[in-house]
């Protein structure tokens, strides 16, 4: 879906029940729509937009800066791709994971797990990064294909309980900037 306000998206791991018509669903947007970045999160926000309950992003805050967000005020760190403090150091809010870690009765392995993060492992890790967040700004410029992909995921829906905005997809101008598309996960797109 590219990437976006993630106060707008959720992650898959917050998923605790799809019902039949929403697995049947699923099932038809993944023979139909390729995602490449975040393929779950991706399917799920898609198919689920309109039929969810977001909460605060203090449940689920990512390791980056966000101004908005105290730390004081997080209840759930997530940390995800190539920061996460049992691969290497200096990852934001580690000192969290950290104090967990030691009561968790998994502390040893967790530092036998972390010992195996080579400086070589941490960069491949790096460049994966690198590589899947510049593959979600490319998806998330191509404005044509979100157009046909919307169409798509509209086309899922019954016109009756689509909770897409509805756009023209076939003209060749553009007149709202939209991500997959802005109805799914908004960002501010930079204009060519």
């Amino acid at each position: 879906m590219g990437r976006g306000d993630f106060f707008y998206a959720f992650a898959a791991g917050g998923i605790h029940r799809l019902d039949h018509n929403g697995e049947g669903k699923f099932i038809d947007l993944i023979t139909k729509v390729k995602f490449d970045v975040a393929q779950d999160q991706d399917y799920l926000n898609a198919i689920c937009k309109g039929k969810v309950k977001y909460i605060s992003g203090l449940w689920d805050k990512m390791p980056f800066e966000d101004e908005r967000i105290k730390e004081e005020d997080v209840k759930i760190f997530h940390y995800n791709l190539d920061l996460k403090p049992w691969q290497k150091d200096n990852v934001p809010f580690e000192e969290h994971f950290w104090h967990y870690a030691k009561t968790s009765g998994y502390y040893e392995n967790i530092l036998e797990i972390k010992k195996s993060w080579t400086p070589e492992r941490i960069e491949k890790a790096k460049e994966q990064t690198i590589k899947l967040v510049q593959t979600a700004d490319e998806q998330a410029n191509d404005v044509v294909e979100n157009a046909i992909i919307l169409k798509i995921i509209d086309s899922v829906w019954d016109e009756k309980e689509s909770p897409l905005v509805k756009k023209n997809v076939e003209t060749k101008e553009v007149e709202e900037e939209f991500d997959i598309i802005d109805a799914i996960m908004p960002v501010k797109k930079q204009r060519g």
